[in-house]
């Protein structure tokens, strides 16, 4: 399964949001939350795209892991919560 990172531009142009699509159908888009800056102005703004997109390329991961466990007994470590 193909997972993609899409950016819709914001209305102001100003910062980008992200997607993670997995389909064009009902329920095969899961927004992030994350966004990035078109153009950054100071080194903040950079180290936050930085970020950013590191952030997204874990979540992408975990959204494939997730859908290549389905049908299996094996539950991904980020899914795995510990008891003690």
């Amino acid at each position: 399964m193909l997972i993609e990172i899409r950016a819709i531009l914001s209305k102001d142009k100003s910062k980008k949001y992200y997607t993670l699509e997995w389909g064009k159908g009902l329920g095969q888009r899961k927004a992030t939350g994350i966004y990035s800056y078109v153009k950054p102005k100071d080194l903040i703004q950079r180290n936050h795209n930085k970020e950013a997109l590191a952030l997204l390329e874990i979540k992408q991961s975990e959204l494939t892991i997730d859908y290549q466990a389905i049908g299996t007994q094996f539950i991904p470590t980020h899914r795995f919560k510990e008891n003690f």
